[in-house]
């Protein structure tokens, strides 16, 4: 039985994520980085629900 394009390419995904995961820079990351990376990322951005009361 053939494989559809699509399960060769969801296939070829999964080969690229294995090979990215296997990177040095990716094996030193931990959760710690990844979330003070989220938490810069969300101190910089505004909330557009917020409204601002002192203007």
């Amino acid at each position: 039985m053939d494989e559809t394009p699509q399960a060769r390419q969801i296939q070829a995904l999964k080969a690229l994520f294995k090979e990215t995961q296997a990177l040095p820079q990716a094996q030193t990351l931990a959760e710690g980085d990844i979330s003070s990376e989220i938490a810069a990322y969300r101190a910089t951005q505004t909330d557009p629900t917020q409204t601002d009361s002192s203007r």
